[in-house]
Parts: structure tokens; sequence; C-alpha cells
């Protein structure tokens, strides 16, 4: 008895590279607190862990990046991958504190725990700055 296998095939579309090399990023400074913020640093490291370790962040954030392709250029991705970052990491430490935004700039500010888990403290290798006015 013959079988009649009907095949499909899938148009195949060429894959969408996003390139985003993360910047190198300081080591949290060691600090003798009290046990609430011990155990509040420890669950932002495993927040952190997390969201590198699984590739969630980077899924989410290409995902985002690619059905806003027709209003984002090619040539501004790894700044919008940058920032959309930031505004999901600022999001999620927003949720876990509890604070308003108001107090939350100001806790940023001043931690050096929420700068270094929304990257915004980074160690880039960069072409450093220069006022021309000190030269």
């Amino acid at each position: 008895m013959p079988y009649n296998l009907v095949t499909t095939r899938k148009e195949r579309h060429p894959m969408e590279t996003i390139a985003f090399q993360t910047e190198f990023r300081p080591v949290l400074p060691v600090v003798f607190g009290a046990k609430d913020y011990r155990e509040f640093r420890e669950t932002i490291v495993e927040a952190d862990h997390f969201l590198t370790a699984t590739g969630l962040e980077h899924r989410m954030l290409v995902a985002h990046l690619k059905l806003a392709a027709d209003s984002c250029p090619k040539n501004h991705r790894p700044k919008s991958y940058k920032t959309l970052r930031q505004a999901l990491r600022y999001s999620i430490l927003l949720a876990l504190t509890g604070l308003s935004h108001r107090a939350f700039s100001q806790r940023v500010a001043d931690s050096a725990l929420f700068q270094w888990f929304t990257h915004t403290t980074e160690i880039d290798g960069g072409e450093q700055r220069q006022n021309s006015q000190s030269l």
C-alpha cells in the first residue's frame, strides 16, 4: 500500500544577526552591611546572572528590535539594544524595590549596586573625552 506523503517546504529567510558586544563592567565593591542589604544584593546578583546566563534578556531585546526593524535603522541597533537593555533592567529594579520614580532615580545615582545592575557604569574602553580648554 503506497503512501502519498506530501512534504511542504518552508521558505527560508536569511537569519538577521544583531551584533552587540557587551562592555566591561566594574566589579561590585565589597560592602559590609546589614543582613537585609546582603540578601537584597544577592537577589540583584542572581537576577543579573539569570538574565545573562539564560540568554533571556538577549532574546527579548533581539525580538523587540526585529519587530521595530522598520523604525530602527541597522546602524542604530547597537545603541538601541543598549538603551532597551537599560530600560528592561531599570523596570526590573523598580519592581523589586517598590520605590517611586523620584526616589528610585536618587537611589540609582547613589548606589553602586543599582548602577552595576543597570549597566549605568561601564568600562567600555572607548575614546576618552578631552576638554579643549584643559590642553
